[in-house]
């Protein structure tokens, strides 16, 4: 299993989700067992909701964190446990002092955490179908039209063109 480092981007949605209790977590779990299209505005409105007090730019880093938690396991291909596993070591060997943790209980808590929160059913089913849209080698992703008008002359070109020949080519 390849070593996972948490990205820098992700420092501090991945410190909001370190901080979190217990039963704030349980909070966020339920709220977000809820979500319905699992888009990052859903999602943030119900992370809102379950934890009003905190930040709406801490919730924000938080819920793109947990999306790109999801990602990252569906990608990956692992369970929650060996996902899980592999967090907890990258926290204890991180560099960054904003989420790296040492102690035991701590990382015992924060393993908690991590397993309840990548183990909310409507947030993988939206990370598996988004891996799978994306399976494609050759995915379509821009086309244009271009148009061509060129005149017609009849034999006497003094007169000016007498019709139009148009041609469209479709650029993929």
């Amino acid at each position: 299993m390849a070593a996972i480092k948490i990205p820098d981007r992700y420092s501090r949605g991945f410190a909001k989700i370190e901080a979190l209790s217990a039963s704030d977590v349980a909070k966020v779990v339920v709220s977000l067992g809820g979500a319905k299209a699992g888009t990052r505005r859903e999602m943030m409105s119900l992370v809102s909701a379950a934890l009003p007090d905190v930040a709406s730019e801490d919730v924000k880093a938080f819920v793109e964190t947990l999306q790109s938690l999801y990602g990252a396991r569906t990608g990956m291909d692992l369970s929650i446990d060996e996902f899980v596993s592999s967090l907890v070591s990258a926290v204890k060997h991180s560099d960054d002092p904003e989420i790296r943790r040492a102690e035991p209980s701590e990382l015992a808590g924060l393993e908690n955490s991590l397993r309840e929160l990548l183990d909310i059913q409507p947030l993988s089913m939206k990370a598996k179908a988004r891996d799978l849209q994306r399976e494609h080698s050759n995915t379509f992703c821009d086309a244009r039209v271009i148009t061509d008008l060129r005149p017609v002359f009849d034999v006497d070109i003094k007169s000016g063109p007498t019709g139009v020949v148009l041609s469209h080519s479709l650029k993929i």
